[in-house]
Parts: structure tokens; C-alpha cells; sequence
């Protein structure tokens, strides 16, 4: 797969690759991103976004995507059940 799973929950919590993340800054945001997507081709960043989530938690992602060179955002629009 070449898809870096971001979740955002409701209370502003970020799961990265189905992991906690801790958030401090866009910068390192954008490098777990970065290491996330080591080794892919051409990596999408999937966010899957609670309703009740933040606006600007979302906008830390996108920031943070940008930064680190990832070209495609795109947004799950709900929760896959596999």
C-alpha cells in the first residue's frame, strides 16, 4: 500500500499508521510523515477526520503533508469497515 493513514479523532488526537502521535509541531508533523512514507511510491496521505474533529488539527496535517513533500491529500470520507 502506499497510503499514510492519518486519523484524527474528535478530541484532537492523531493516529498515525493505527499509532498514537503525540503532536508538537508542524515540523515534526512532517517528519513522521516523512518516515511514514519512507520506501512508498508515490505515497497518499489518506485523513480520516472524526466530524466533531478541530479544523485547524486538519489544517496541521495538510501543513505538515506539504512540508514534507507528499503532492496528494486526500480525505476518507468515512471509516472502512475491513
Amino acid at each position: 500500500s502506499n497510503e499514510i493513514n492519518v486519523v484524527i479523532s474528535a478530541n484532537g488526537q492523531y493516529l498515525l499508521q493505527r499509532k498514537p502521535l503525540q503532536f508538537r509541531n508542524v515540523a515534526t508533523l512532517a517528519e513522521e510523515l516523512r518516515r511514514a512514507g519512507a520506501g512508498m511510491k508515490e505515497a497518499i496521505v489518506v485523513v480520516n477526520a472524526d466530524n466533531n474533529a478541530n479544523y485547524q488539527s486538519v489544517i496541521r496535517v495538510m501543513d505538515a503533508a506539504r512540508q514534507a513533500g507528499f503532492g496528494q491529500v486526500v480525505f476518507a470520507v468515512e471509516q472502512s469497515t475491513k
